[in-house]
């Protein structure tokens, strides 16, 4: 079972907060991925353009872009802490970005069905872990999704409450006939992690801070 950190916006206290201190926190992110025993770490290439102008999520989101010229350095630091780095992606004209830095591409639920960056993605050859927690499965799988090599997807199964309670996880529902899968965690507590390795997990998502 590979384990998979993703610090989301943790990196930074506050949006005002000075990025040096943004970046250390993000070495300390880093750092507690490893000590952790995770073998990958996942942050999140998430930018304000994903959202309507104006908007209240897009004002947000502004907040926590952190710059793309850091995508090197994440990569070194976690391969000095023995790490793997990959990234989550939003759009399809930030694949070329990630592309090179990366062996894997998350994408989320809410993304998981736009034909655009579905085909960005599939036209690196690399492998991909999809978040199925805010599609149905018909959706998800149909479409883009046959631009890919079956056997390089993992679809991950989620419930997409911040946090989950564990009695909604419906992890019986995790495992896709004929397909990799795997738990984008949302739950607080290790017990669902735990739960879907022994029902054949190959892949573990989990937040930190």
């Amino acid at each position: 079972v590979k384990i998979v950190a993703d610090p989301g916006a943790n990196w930074r206290a506050h949006p005002d907060e000075p990025l040096w201190r943004g970046k250390l926190r993000f070495q300390r992110l880093i750092e507690a991925a490893a000590n952790a025993g995770a073998n990958y770490l996942k942050p999140q290439f998430l930018r304000r353009t994903v959202y309507p102008e104006g908007s209240a999520e897009s004002e947000l989101v502004a907040g926590y872009e952190w710059p793309p010229e850091w995508i090197p350095w994440m990569r070194e630091r976690c391969e000095a802490h023995g790490l793997g780095f990959a990234c989550t992606v939003y759009e399809p004209d930030h694949v070329a970005i990630l592309e090179p830095h990366v062996p894997f591409f998350k994408i989320s639920s809410f993304e998981a069905q736009r034909p655009d960056l579905l085909r960005a993605v599939a036209a690196t050859g690399k492998p991909v872990i999809v978040s199925t927690g805010a599609g149905y499965w018909e959706s998800v799988t149909g479409g883009a999704m046959a631009d890919f090599v079956w056997e390089r997807i993992t679809f991950l199964h989620c419930v997409s409450a911040y946090p989950a309670k564990p009695e909604h996880m419906n992890l019986r529902g995790m495992g896709f006939p004929g397909a990799r899968y795997g738990l984008s965690d949302h739950t607080t507590g290790s017990t669902a992690a735990v739960v879907a390795a022994a029902l054949g997990a190959s892949v573990i998502e989990k937040h930190l801070r």
